[in-house]
């Protein structure tokens, strides 16, 4: 890697809308010649300063700061020779470089356009969504053993522990789950779920799927039940699952050996920081789960309480599968279907010979899950069981809840394209430059 076709920059700010919060400082690092910049600006759209607590930043650090002009602008584009480098910036959603821009912007200051940034959180492949929002610069650097973190971040600083990361990770995404990191590479097989749910798959896939679809309601039903989906969503659609197998008796084919040979094919790295605790259970012949820790008796208690309740109502649920989505064949549940094509698998909830059946404890947006869809049915017609709760907690008095079950047929409809052009070709030529 060539120190010289880079330079990292930070900035830190007084909130987090780059339209309507003020700029505070602007610091910028070069590796090559560890030359350093930090330059503060005053208070011009917001009356104080309301994140000192974040980046020590004070009145006192601004008193003397004036507004950035074009000239002093354009002396920091030649002494870091900003427009022939690569600017290095953290922060999702290109924060820096979009706060740059609208400030630039505010003080009429041209030449934004002739600079070229890249995101170091491209290189990490995670959930759209973390409950504890601990996948941060800071813990990352921690993982890697990189000194220097610090609990006030400051310009400078940031800029170093950046840079240091980006040597860690530069040719070797991360992937993330679970709190898990491991180095992404070619050779893992990708669940399908992941395409969907996961950032920053597109730019390490060598293609990607266009996939329209139609859909049409086969079955729905409302039924009163006692509260079982709000709390312990993930718990309850598992528990759910289960009672589904059990009564639809779905011969259980997961190939544990496979999935755990594919994961070894990534490299571990070690593990985030996690106040959560995961909740393992059993799955019981009996159609119940049981906990495996004692601590999670009274939890697992409720969840069995309230999925079990919903047996009764069932009965056209379990008929309508069995006669009309499976056509009374066989019925497996877990199978993994793998497409070396694309380097994908999927692991159904229910499939047959000729039809697949998805499980979801929840409302779904379709357009989030039809790369999931689409591999889980590999040809076969495809179903989305949806387990719908529509009713206002706040509203509920009696304990008694409304619940939909709702089967969808989906038609996918298939069209191969290549990445966005400018994605591939931002993509390649930052990996000429390594």
């Amino acid at each position: 890697m060539n120190k010289q076709n880079y330079v990292v920059l930070d900035i830190e700010t007084n909130g987090t809308r780059s339209k309507e919060d003020d700029l505070l400082s602007l610091s910028i690092y070069d590796p090559y010649t560890e030359n350093k910049y930090t330059r503060f600006f005053p208070l011009e759209l917001n009356d104080k300063i309301l994140t000192t607590h974040i980046n020590g930043i004070t009145k006192k650090d601004l008193i003397n700061a004036t507004p950035l002009t074009q000239e002093e602008f354009d002396n920091l584009c030649i002494s870091f020779n900003l427009f022939s480098k690569t600017i290095l910036i953290y922060g999702g959603n290109d924060f820096d470089a979009t706060f740059i821009k609208n400030y630039l912007k505010r003080k009429k200051i041209k030449g934004f356009e002739k600079l070229k940034f890249f995101n170091i959180k491209k290189l990490i492949i995670s959930s759209n969504f973390s409950p504890e929002k601990n996948i941060t610069k800071d813990n990352l650097c921690n993982l890697f053993k990189i000194s220097g973190v610090k609990k006030i971040h400051s310009g400078i600083n940031d800029c170093i522990l950046e840079w240091k990361l980006f040597e860690q990770i530069h040719n070797k995404p991360l992937f993330i789950k679970n709190n898990r990191v491991f180095y992404f590479n070619d050779n893992y097989i990708v669940p399908a779920t992941y395409l969907d749910k996961f950032n920053n798959f597109k730019y390490y896939l060598k293609t990607k799927l266009k996939i329209n679809y139609e859909d049409e309601i086969v079955f729905s039903q409302d039924i009163t039940s006692i509260k079982f989906l709000n709390n312990y969503e993930y718990l309850s659609g598992q528990a759910f699952e289960h009672l589904l197998n059990t009564l639809l008796d779905a011969k259980d084919i997961l190939n544990k050996d496979l999935l755990f040979e594919n994961k070894k094919r990534l490299e571990y790295i070690g593990k985030l920081p996690s106040q959560l605790e995961e909740i393992k259970l059993q799955l019981m012949e009996d159609s119940t789960i049981k906990e495996v820790n004692i601590n999670d008796k009274e939890i697992i208690r409720t969840i069995n309480d309230s999925i079990q309740a919903l047996k009764p109502s069932l009965n056209d649920l379990i008929a309508f599968i069995k006669n009309n989505v499976f056509e009374n064949k066989d019925i497996n549940s877990h199978e993994i279907v793998i497409s070396e094509k694309h380097n994908s698998l999927a692991v159904c909830d229910l499939s047959s010979e000729n039809a697949v059946l998805e499980i979801k404890s929840s409302k779904q947006n379709i357009e989030k899950i039809k790369n999931q869809l689409y591999y889980q049915s590999n040809g076969r017609d495809c179903f989305l069981l949806e387990i719908i709760d529509y009713t206002n907690e706040e509203e509920c008095e009696n304990s008694n809840w409304t619940i939909d079950y709702k089967i969808t047929k989906l038609s996918l409809i298939i069209h191969k394209i290549k990445f966005n052009v400018e994605v591939k070709e931002n993509l390649d030529m930052f990996k000429k430059e390594m």
